[in-house]
């Protein structure tokens, strides 16, 4: 009997930013980045905001920015996480923390940490164990000198020509006025002053979380850039699996890849998650139709998990409501669709409990009512190509359409 194969390690990042080597498509949208950066250097400084539904690579594209940012244009940088704060003295602390952290590997390192002599916390061994420490007071000074402080920075490390800064997970402060309002004054009082600062800010959120920081600054729409992250195409999905495979010395049947692309709904999360399950799932290191199935199985679980409230997975798991999922996911009916097109596809049983169903489901939020009588819709994307892949762990083959 033969053993397993054991891979050591994947090619595919789920739950982390793709490497930039393995970046597929967004050419467009990564031009007009990469305009604003050179703008910004040229002493023009302009900023960004990135939006895109959860799950589309938003943050992968932000640091691939910073990437740019760092290697060809010169800039020291920082990627922001503000997951969890709520306040603008928050903002600020997380900011400064990261323009360390972030470049700590860097040969001007020891200046900003001289510079911040006062706040630095060793943790460890080394300089990578380096954390900042800073007092209420110490936060607003920051917020109060904020751009004073970032123009030190920059005298300080040197020879870059710019700084930019990455706020990502900025749910808790998107409705906080305040910070809205503390954007456009930034932003504007950079660009009035004598001697503008080169700095560009990049904001990455859904559309609502911009909706709402627009709603309590109308400005906001005017000082930033809108970038728009649409799914992938299902060209582009099978050829960064190539790409990937290949970078593995893995080799691949195409029917296979298309399924994953067709699957994956073009979302970069959905594709690493099937990507990262079908590639230990294999055996011989050829990537076949029957390893993309089994892949596709077990990355709806990790999914579900992942993405999805537990109330709403729970729901979806559900025997009761099962067979009606699975025809939910049809290829013909879509993210949108008609009341009484799927009562056409149901048994008695199924539709004893749809009425049921569809209550159940618009109070998780999973669907909402359409524009017209009797139509429905899923509330994002990602719902939607969850169930598809969830229908696919009751089928036996993978569909594949006549034009990919």
């Amino acid at each position: 009997m033969n053993q397993p194969v054991i891979k050591e390690s994947s090619p595919f990042t789920p739950g982390r930013p793709v490497p930039k080597e393995f970046f597929e498509g967004r050419l467009e949208e990564f031009n007009r980045a990469v305009q604003i950066i050179k703008k910004t250097a040229a002493g023009n400084s302009d900023n960004l905001y990135i939006t895109g539904e959860r799950g589309i690579g938003k943050s992968s594209f932000a640091k691939l920015i910073k990437s740019y940012a760092e290697e060809k244009e010169n800039f020291i940088t920082a990627y922001t996480s503000l997951g969890g704060a709520s306040k603008l003295e928050e903002v600020a602390d997380r900011i400064f923390s990261c323009l360390v952290q972030d470049n700590q590997d860097q040969g001007f390192f020891g200046k900003l940490k001289q510079m911040f002599k006062d706040h630095v916390k060793e943790v460890g061994i080394g300089n990578l164990s380096i954390q900042l420490d800073f007092s209420d007071q110490d936060r607003q000074e920051m917020v109060k000198n904020f751009l004073p402080l970032l123009r030190k920075v920059l005298s300080e490390v040197g020879d870059k020509r710019g700084i930019l800064i990455v706020l990502d997970e900025i749910n808790g402060v998107a409705k906080n006025k305040r910070f809205a309002n503390y954007l456009k004054s930034l932003v504007d009082e950079n660009a009035i002053g004598h001697n503008p600062l080169p700095l560009s800010l990049i904001l990455c959120s859904l559309p609502e979380r911009k909706e709402e920081i627009v709603s309590a600054q109308e400005s906001v729409a005017r000082i930033f850039y809108p970038i728009s992250l649409e799914r992938m195409s299902n060209e582009e999905v099978i050829s960064f699996y190539k790409r990937i495979f290949q970078s593995a010395n893995h080799k691949w049947d195409d029917d296979a890849l298309i399924g994953m692309a067709i699957i994956s709904g073009g979302f970069p999360a959905l594709m690493q998650e099937i990507g990262d399950a079908t590639f230990y799932v294999d055996q011989d290191y050829l990537i076949d139709t029957n390893d993309a199935i089994q892949g596709i199985r077990k990355a709806a679980e990790i999914v579900g998990e992942k993405y999805l409230q537990p109330k709403v997975y729970a729901a979806i798991r559900s025997e009761k409501y099962r067979t009606i999922l699975n025809k939910l996911a049809g290829d013909d009916l879509g993210m949108v669709f008609q009341k009484k097109a799927i009562v056409s596809l149901l048994d008695a049983a199924e539709k004893k409990v749809f009425d049921n169903f569809l209550q159940k489901m618009l109070a998780l939020g999973m669907i909402a009512h359409g524009e017209k009588s009797g139509e429905y819709h899923f509330a994002n994307h990602l719902y939607y190509y969850y169930i598809r892949m969830r229908a696919h762990q009751d089928q036996n083959h993978l569909r594949k359409p006549a034009n990919p």
